[in-house]
């Protein structure tokens, strides 16, 4: 019993560092879709499934916020940013400033030292918020601020 706990350890910590170096590299993407190639997007579906899975044990609203992101309406999955929950995140906020400064599209970009397990709660709930939006960008093109993660 010992043994399988230690290997299901080893093979974990192995996929978070698997993830952690896929996202990075993904990142310095285009974080539109038609640019990622059909195995990338599959990773990016896949790591963000796990991760949220694995993170619904540490903050169970952004794993479902992070999943609704991932059901489509009308072809593009939208974050409905009138829950508030997104909007005290440092990142959001800046790119949605300069997005409907700008009536534009701003990419929704974390550095990997946001993904640390904090113990303050404002530096743990943007972590949560980088894990459920990362690659996702924030259009304010029409003048209302919508987060699209494809």
């Amino acid at each position: 019993m010992k043994r399988a706990f230690l290997i299901l350890g080893i093979v974990f910590v192995c996929f978070l560092g698997w993830s952690y170096f896929r996202l990075t590299e993904l990142n310095k993407t285009d974080p539109r879709v038609y640019t990622y190639s059909d195995a990338e997007a599959r990773q990016i579906y896949a790591i963000g499934i796990l991760m949220a899975g694995f993170g619904y044990l540490f903050s169970p609203e952004a794993a479902k916020e992070h999943f609704g992101l991932m059901i489509e309406r009308q072809g593009k999955s939208i974050a409905d940013m009138k829950s508030g929950y997104f909007q005290n995140s440092s990142v959001v906020l800046r790119a949605k400033e300069k997005a409907c400064d700008s009536r534009s599209v701003q990419p929704l970009r974390w550095n990997m030292s946001s993904y640390e397990i904090k113990f303050e709660y404002h530096l743990y709930a943007e972590a949560r918020t980088a894990l459920a939006l990362n690659g996702g960008r924030l259009d304010c093109s029409s003048g209302v601020p919508t987060i699209y993660v494809d």
